[in-house]
C-alpha cells in the first residue's frame, strides 16, 4: 500500500459518480484527506475559483456542454495548477488533443489505484523537495528567493555579494558574507577565505591550498583549512 500523509486539496472532475467515489475512497485511504468531486464544467470552475486546489483529476467527457479539456484550458489560463487527465481513450488522435494542454500525465480508465497514487506522490514529493531547497532572505523591503542547491560559490565584493548559480546566472545583493552564511549549514556552503564560500558538491579539484570549480581556482586560507577538511571528509 502506498501511504501518504498529505494535506493537499484534490479536485476530481468526473461524471461517472461511482468511479469518482472509488477514486476518492482510494485517495482518502492513502492519506489524501481533502478531496472534492464535481461532475461538470460550471461546478469545477466554481471550486477552482473558491478553493485553493493543488491538483485536478479531469475526465475528458463530462456532463454539460463543456468538457474536461475546457476545464484544463481554464486552469492553464487562470490558475496554473497541475492536472491529470482520466480518459477511456488512448488513441493517437485523443493524445494529440491532450498534449498541447501540458497535463502532468494522463491515466486510462478504469483508473489503477497504484498508478494514480504513484503519480500524485511523485509530484508532491518533488514539489516539497524543491521548496525545501529555497531560502528566503529579507534585505530591507526586498525578499530574495534563493535555491540552496543551485549555488556554486559566493564572493564578497565590497558591500555586495555575487552569488554564482549552476545555470551560470549571477545574482548581486547588498549583504555581508557572514550574514548570508548564517542562512546555510556548512554542508551547504563553506567559507574558504575572507571573501569566498563554496558549495562542496561542485568542487572539481582540491588541495589544502586551493579548490577548482568551473575552471576557476580559489585560495583556501589557513584559518579555514580545518573546517574545509572536516566537511570534505563528511561529504565523501
Amino acid at each position: 500500500m502506498i501511504k501518504n500523509q498529505a494535506k493537499e486539496r484534490i479536485l476530481i472532475v468526473e461524471d461517472e459518480v461511482l468511479l469518482a467515489k472509488q477514486v476518492k475512497k482510494n485517495l482518502l485511504e492513502n492519506g489524501y484527506s481533502d478531496v472534492i468531486i464535481t461532475t461538470n464544467y460550471i461546478d469545477a470552475v466554481h471550486h477552482l475559483k473558491k478553493y485553493q486546489i493543488d491538483i485536478a483529476l479531469l475526465d475528458i467527457n463530462i456532463n454539460g456542454y463543456k468538457s474536461g479539456i475546457d476545464v484544463a484550458n481554464f486552469i492553464n489560463k487562470n490558475i496554473q495548477i497541475p492536472f491529470i487527465f482520466l480518459t477511456s481513450y488512448n488513441d493517437e488522435k485523443t493524445l494529440e488533443r491532450l498534449m498541447p494542454l501540458k497535463p502532468l500525465t494522463y491515466l486510462n480508465k478504469p483508473v489503477n489505484k497504484y498508478t494514480l497514487l504513484s503519480a500524485l506522490n511523485f509530484h508532491f514529493n518533488t514539489i516539497k523537495k524543491a521548496v525545501s531547497n529555497i531560502v528566503a532572505i529579507t534585505i530591507g523591503s526586498k525578499i530574495y528567493q534563493i535555491n540552496k542547491s543551485e549555488i556554486i560559490f559566493v564572493q564578497a565584493e565590497n558591500v555586495y555579494l555575487n552569488i554564482h548559480h549552476s545555470n551560470q546566472q549571477k545574482q548581486l545583493i547588498r549583504f555581508t558574507l557572514s550574514k548570508f552564511l548564517s542562512h546555510f549549514s556548512s554542508k551547504e556552503l563553506i567559507q574558504i577565505n575572507r571573501s569566498t564560500a563554496i558549495n562542496l558538491k561542485y568542487v572539481e579539484e582540491y588541495s589544502l591550498s586551493q579548490v577548482k570549480i568551473r575552471e576557476q581556482y580559489f585560495k583556501i586560507s589557513k584559518k579555514f583549512i580545518p573546517d574545509f577538511k572536516a566537511q570534505l571528509h563528511a561529504n565523501m
